[in-house]
């Protein structure tokens, strides 16, 4: 009896930390949690969600560690940023780094700089990414990884959009090339639903 009960609040606790498993058989939970999300979305701290639902990654490949991204930089508005890995959060949402940090958050289940397809990077606007509207089409994007080699990508579209208008397939299926994309809040903030009205999607292709 008591076996039991531990283990219906356990159960509780897990649909209330991850209410999205409900939505699973128990035969795709078994196969699907341990692996990469299938779905994302981009949130923050409580200083600035984004509440942005996002769609599937595909991944080329299962990146090593050294493989990793350590650091994102832009020369031409003098960013050069640690690159930290994050992942979902409770409610299935992509987190950011914390906006008191200078990181930029790489989303680790999706694509891999260099990969085929988007590599997604945030950042808080009044934190890292403060100065990324500056970036203009043409302008050179640094990403080191942790085995020390440099990719070049050069950014191809800057452009900003209301949030119901982000163009998430663009973002998360384009597959036609080897892509970044770097994502964060713009123009203005809304107190009543805490966070911003747009946002700013910087598209960038590696230089091969």
């Amino acid at each position: 009896m008591a076996k039991s009960l531990i283990t219906s609040v356990v159960f509780l606790l897990v649909i209330a930390l991850h209410p999205q498993l409900l939505l699973l058989t128990p035969f795709a939970a078994a196969e699907i949690v341990p692996l990469p999300p299938n779905t994302a979305s981009f949130a923050s701290d409580p200083q600035e969600p984004m509440v942005m639902v996002g769609t599937s990654f595909a991944t080329s490949h299962v990146p090593k560690p050294s493989e990793y991204p350590t650091r994102l930089m832009i020369p031409s508005i003098n960013l050069n940023a640690p690159v930290q890995l994050v992942g979902i959060n409770a409610l299935g949402e992509m987190d950011v780094p914390d906006g008191r940090t200078s990181n930029v958050g790489w989303y680790q289940y999706g694509n891999l700089p260099g990969d085929i397809g988007n590599a997604v990077v945030d950042a808080h606007v009044f934190a890292a990414f403060k100065n990324l509207r500056y970036a203009k089409v043409g302008d050179e994007i640094r990403v080191v990884n942790a085995g020390g080699a440099t990719q070049r990508f050069i950014i191809t579209d800057t452009r900003v959009y209301p949030i119901s208008e982000v163009p998430m397939e663009g973002i998360f299926h384009d597959e036609s090339h080897r892509g970044l994309v770097l994502i964060t809040c713009a123009k203005k903030f809304l107190p009543s639903l805490n966070t911003y009205s747009h946002r700013l999607i910087v598209s960038a292709t590696l230089v091969e």
